[in-house]
């Protein structure tokens, strides 16, 4: 009997620690329309801000992936002596065509037969998905990389032409979502 009690107290504490550490990726974000997310104001690497130009649901559906859902969109630009990042904010109707247009997006990439094509990672306890690519620069083919997550029914799409991921890593953590 103390042996059952003892196994229930000890799942009991296990079950609160690991809920504890539990992070609600449905945190609620700032009241701020595309335009402000999309501004970010301590940049690691230098980079500049260049401008926020809102992007249409066309421009949207074209560079990205054509769902139903998108309200609005913006994109931060930044630039650094080192590479050029953009953080592309999306507004979807409501938190599935966030969930949705996330998973299409990810669909219209092929595994590789090599290496992960994406990898699942926690930054400041936001799940976000690192895609990982190749593109010729120069005749070679060179890594490049995108971090793309939502959060309730926005779409945090982070890219830039560096080969490192850590770069753009450390700028999706100053974005702060």
């Amino acid at each position: 009997m103390k042996l059952k009690i003892l196994m229930i107290l000890s799942f009991s504490v296990l079950m609160l620690t690991l809920s504890i550490g539990c992070i609600d990726n449905n945190e609620e974000l700032p009241d701020m329309d595309v335009e402000d997310l999309s501004m970010v104001e301590d940049t690691p690497h230098e980079l500049e801000h260049l401008g926020n130009p809102t992007i249409s649901g066309d421009s949207i559906a074209n560079d990205y992936v054509d769902v139903p859902g998108i309200v609005e969109a913006s994109r931060g630009i930044y630039q650094s002596d080192d590479a050029e990042i953009h953080l592309t904010v999306i507004e979807m109707e409501d938190t599935q065509s966030a969930d949705n247009f996330v998973e299409e997006y990810k669909a219209t990439y092929p595994e590789f037969n090599n290496r992960d094509r994406f990898v699942e990672e926690t930054v400041d306890g936001q799940d976000v998905t690192r895609i990982n690519k190749f593109t010729r620069v120069g005749g070679e083919y060179v890594d490049r990389f995108t971090y793309i997550w939502n959060q309730q029914n926005y779409v945090f799409v982070v890219e830039g032409n560096t080969d490192d991921y850590t770069f753009l890593k450390d700028f999706v953590k100053a974005a702060g979502f």
